[in-house]
């Protein structure tokens, strides 16, 4: 019985020293029996950026014109979907040296700028020097939404002459005089090896003379000559005004619009445009492209041009305004993707009634014409 209490006893005075053994931890958590969650990790931002090909550039041969570019590709401007936004890159003045006036933005949110680092042989612009600059991008009035940095590089400069490796000296060779004979011994014929077993290659057999009208012969075949494009899309039966007409490279064009003389307009949106000589007319054309091909294709109003009744032609390369509001952005586009714009051209204005568009490719199988009236 004795055996008994004192165990009941024992037991007792275990339990009451563990709570007071672990009392006091519970008071100093105010109460508070489960375990805190660790920090949340901090979260990407989410919005539009703007992210570049390449951050160091090299920069092009300033004396010489050319295309190359860097591609800024933007994402997260889905607020902005299928929208248009315009683009600038600005110098560490603070001078804007290139311009975007119209930047479609895709339906996932996502847009294409082409940064041409090289003198601009339509645009009349000098290769980009030395230094820092800002690509941005946001809307026509107000800041920019996204932004990013690229910093051009000069050439990294040729080896010095004591850096290049010596080829190492080559022992001097010990030479032997030569001691003339009086009756010197002719040297022994050389007779030609010949492979057993392989013959000689046969001579090719001429190929037959092709008369050809006017008493003259050829070797070989006639060339067809191919003739220009018939049926709709040729000049003779250009594309209505608004029709699409799918180009050469997939691309499929159309025309939305057109103002004869578009001066007074032009003016209003850029004031330092000068305006055309009296017998001479700003003559805007307005067009839509869809990207139908394969992998990616960019769009340039510089492949258009204009033909007259009078047979006159009118390019990028010598009749352009100059800076126009809207032209046509020289977006990277993937299949479906589409770009509109502006083209412009100074023409004649006995030619204003006559002029027809058409894509100006190097064979006339692969132009397409379009009316544009």
């Amino acid at each position: 019985m004795r055996s008994l209490i004192r165990f009941v006893l024992a037991a007792w005075l275990s339990l009451v020293g563990a709570v007071g053994a672990y009392g006091p931890s519970y008071a100093q958590s105010d109460g508070a029996d489960t375990l805190s969650a660790p920090p949340a990790e901090p979260q990407a931002p989410v919005g539009p950026n703007l992210q570049a090909s390449d951050y160091a550039p090299v920069i092009c041969d300033p004396s010489s014109l050319g295309f190359r570019y860097v591609e800024v590709r933007g994402s997260g401007f889905d607020a902005w979907a299928t929208q248009h936004l315009v683009g600038d890159v600005v110098d560490d003045n603070g001078q804007s040296r290139l311009q975007w006036g119209s930047v479609w933005v895709s339906p996932q949110g996502r847009l294409t700028l082409e940064v041409n680092l090289c003198g601009d042989p339509f645009g009349n612009r000098p290769a980009l020097p030395v230094g820092n600059y800002t690509v941005t991008v946001g809307p026509s009035s107000g800041q920019a939404l996204a932004a990013t940095s690229i910093a051009l590089t000069p050439p990294p400069e040729p080896a010095a002459a004591d850096d290049q490796t010596q080829p190492e000296p080559q022992p001097q060779q010990q030479t032997t005089p030569s001691v003339t004979s009086p009756n010197p011994t002719p040297a022994p014929p050389v007779i030609p090896y010949v492979l057993p077993g392989i013959s000689a290659a046969p001579t090719p057999t001429p190929l037959p003379a092709v008369s050809i009208p006017g008493g003259t012969t050829s070797t070989s075949a006639a060339v067809p000559t191919v003739g220009p494009r018939t049926g709709p899309g040729s000049l003779q039966q250009p594309f209505p005004l608004g029709a699409t007409g799918t180009l050469a490279d997939g691309w499929q064009l159309a025309v939305t619009g057109v103002t004869p003389d578009a001066w007074t307009g032009i003016h209003a949106a850029v004031p330092s445009t000068i305006a055309p000589a009296s017998d001479q007319r700003d003559y805007v054309v307005r067009v839509q492209a869809t990207f139908a091909g394969q992998g990616t294709g960019v769009f340039s109003g510089m492949r258009l041009a204009l033909l007259s009744g009078t047979q006159t032609t009118y390019d990028q390369l010598h009749n352009a305004c100059g800076t126009i509001p809207d032209m046509v952005p020289p977006n990277l586009m993937t299949p479906g993707g589409s770009v509109r714009g502006n083209v412009c051209f100074t023409v004649r204005a006995s030619d204003v009634d006559s002029l027809t568009l058409f894509d100006n490719q190097a064979t006339e199988t692969d132009r397409l014409y379009f009316a544009l009236k």
